[in-house]
């Protein structure tokens, strides 16, 4: 049997690791605030990979495991966006006030 290397592998592991934060966190309202975090973070941390068509297939595979669990629910898309948007808001301010040369 032949494993599967490379990105196959790490989008495996993105769709488990989506399921299991999703299983960890009970509430539903927890599991909102999670997804958000998750797409803040995916938008500021595309600076540091440089990668564009697998990053988001990557990204992608987490969120369809993080609904597989919670269910197929709009907010969860939604929040995820919105998380998205967000963080490269939030990377733009960052970068004009704190890492701006003087």
């Amino acid at each position: 049997m032949v494993l599967p290397i490379g990105f196959e592998l790490f989008l495996l592991l993105f769709l488990v690791l989506g399921i299991v934060f999703s299983l960890i966190v009970k509430s539903f309202i927890l599991k909102l605030i999670v997804i958000f975090l998750f797409g803040v973070i995916t938008s500021t941390a595309y600076r540091f990979t440089g990668l564009d068509f697998p990053y988001t297939f990557l990204s992608l595979a987490f969120v369809i495991g993080y609904m597989i669990v919670v269910g197929f629910n709009l907010w969860i898309l939604v929040l995820f966006l919105v998380g998205l948007f967000f963080g490269k808001f939030l990377k733009k301010w960052l970068n004009k006030h704190f890492y701006a040369q003087n």
